[in-house]
């Protein structure tokens, strides 16, 4: 099937078909709103904080481009993130995880869940809402 590329505009009768049972619940009183202010991922590293600029503008310097090159397809191991995390958590600090892609998420859900000895549940989801609009 062919769907609407992501950069065409969405019509207010294609938004409606797609939307429709979605506008019906309220759920947005549940969530409250927290604005992020502080720069953690450069907090305390001028020169990671210097790289990141200059990689945004173009401008990197042969130091820097060497830094990357030494750290590129680097990744943490999943016990080290979930030691990393554990860590924080016992210096009363509140980390975050992000993860590039899904299947680290999940290698770090199940590694946790499996750390703290829970039960791992598996609750198989159906998409029922049709959100292919015809043109015609």
């Amino acid at each position: 099937m062919k769907r609407n590329q992501p950069f065409v505009p969405v019509t207010f009768q294609e938004a409606k078909a797609r939307l429709g049972a979605i506008a019906s619940l309220d759920i947005w009183q549940t969530f409250e709103y927290d604005e992020l202010t502080i720069n953690m991922r450069q907090n305390g590293d001028a020169e990671y904080a210097e790289l990141l600029s200059n990689l945004r503008t173009g401008k990197l310097t042969n130091h820097h481009h060497s830094l990357l090159q030494e750290t590129s397809g680097a990744r943490a191991p999943v016990a080290s993130i979930c030691d990393d995390y554990s860590r924080l958590v016992n210096e009363g600090k509140s980390p975050l995880i992000l993860m590039p892609r899904t299947s680290l998420c999940d290698e770090v859900n199940r590694a946790m869940l499996t750390w703290i000895e829970a039960p791992i549940y598996l609750l198989p989801a159906t998409d029922t809402l049709d959100t292919i609009v015809d043109k015609k």
